[in-house]
């Protein structure tokens, strides 16, 4: 059974959709106190959460209340630190998201910052507010080799992933470079001279080795399954006449003689059908046992 808390996580958030609404009909007051509430419930994901506070800055700014509305962009950009609001918007909206972004983020502030990977990659989110990288560049090397391989980067919703792969035991130096317009770096993570460093293990975590059967001895085991389906279809012939010569043990419609003749042959056809029958299931059941055996050997 879902708890409270698990059934409001699965819907929408009913404040922020009322916030919404009271918005959209200019109540900004009103609309404050449901997106305050809206702010408060867990669960959120970073986007909601950003949508939640950019709504609030909003309503603040249009009721005025200027430090309020850059106290909300500044918790906003806490959250989303590549926000960057619709520049069309009112010019006190804009003014207050301004003076937040340049009180949380220097004017020269670029970071990429490692967050947690599956084995064999590296993950940075950039944090790059005002935009000032245009490009990165992965540099790699094995530790005993001298050069450096260098692969371009290209940021996926904010985030820059390595594939750190290499021969077992080995150890990968590697560092990533942000560039500006110009080609010049502005940002980084590890330097040549101190880079990161990545020991490949020995068997890849998470990875199953399947061994796949030999050739020879597939057609043993391919002979054996077709076998047992062969068996399986010439059983059920000799079954089915086995059941059509007993139906003529009620045939009463020739003279006695004669039917107890025919149905003494009958009878005796009957039980060879029904034998051979049965002994071919009992070698499709063996053939196909067998030939299982084989392919998981």
């Amino acid at each position: 059974m879902l708890t409270p808390v698990l059934i409001i996580l699965a819907v929408a958030n009913p404040y922020l959709e009322e916030g919404r609404r009271l918005a959209t009909e200019l109540k900004f007051a009103e609309a404050i106190e449901q997106l305050k509430v809206a702010r408060q419930v867990p669960g959120q994901r970073e986007a909601e959460q950003a949508e939640v506070l950019d709504l609030l800055a909003r309503c603040y700014a249009a009721e005025g209340r200027r430090g309020e509305a850059q106290a909300t962009y500044e918790a906003l950009l806490v959250v989303e630190p590549s926000f960057a609001p619709d520049r069309s918007l009112s010019p006190k909206i804009l003014e207050a998201f301004d003076s937040a972004k340049e009180k949380v983020f220097p004017k020269e502030y670029l970071k990429l910052v490692p967050l947690a990977a599956p084995p064999g990659l590296a993950r940075l989110r950039v944090v790059d507010p005002w935009q000032r990288a245009s490009s990165y560049a992965l540099r790699l090397r094995v530790d005993t080799d001298e050069v450096w391989s260098v692969t371009p980067l290209t940021p996926e919703q904010g985030l820059l992933t390595v594939e750190l792969a290499g021969a077992p035991l080995r150890t990968l130096e590697w560092f990533v470079t942000a560039f500006d317009a110009r080609g010049e770096p502005v940002a980084g993570y590890g330097t040549a001279e101190a880079p990161q460093r990545h020991t490949v293990p020995m068997v890849a975590v998470g990875t199953m080795t399947v061994r796949e059967t030999p050739r020879i001895q597939r057609w043993p085991a391919w002979v054996a399954v077709g076998l047992g389906v062969a068996a399986v279809i010439v059983g059920a012939v000799f079954q089915v006449n086995a059941m059509s010569r007993a139906r003529l043990l009620d045939d009463r419609s020739m003279p006695p003689g004669d039917w107890a003749d025919t149905a003494r042959e009958a009878h005796a056809l009957s039980a060879r059908d029904a034998t051979l029958g049965t002994s071919l299931f009992v070698v499709a059941a063996i053939a196909s046992g067998v030939g299982a055996a084989v392919f998981a050997w």
